[in-house]
């Protein structure tokens, strides 16, 4: 009985890592992944928008997160990338995807 229990435990937790949350990264940032990565990982994504539009953070706004200042944040954009809002298990923000790939992100809202 034991060793049906041992081999019982160790079915549920080989089940448990093809789950589509075993590649959630660790920091919920996930810099150097492709969008249809995250994507797949449950993360909203919408499409580009222009840092000069009206309602995104003020320039000194803080981020939720770690505190940069949005002025500190859209410094690193450069002419060829998207700024996307998104949205994740973490939170609501914005982030710089370069190609396709994220670079950076900023919550506005932690949940």
């Amino acid at each position: 009985m034991r060793h049906f229990s041992v081999i019982l435990l160790l079915a549920a937790l080989a089940a448990c890592s093809t789950s589509r949350w075993a590649d959630e990264p660790a920091d919920l940032v996930a810099k150097g992944r492709n969008i249809s990565a995250l994507l797949g990982a449950g993360w909203e994504i919408a499409a580009p928008v222009s840092q000069l539009q009206s309602g995104l953070p003020e320039a000194s706004d803080p981020s939720a997160s770690d505190g940069q200042t949005w002025a500190a944040f859209t410094a690193r954009l450069m002419a060829q990338d998207e700024l996307r809002p998104v949205r994740n298990n973490a939170g609501e923000g914005y982030a710089i995807f370069r190609g396709g790939v994220l670079v950076d992100m900023v919550l506005v809202t932690i949940f």
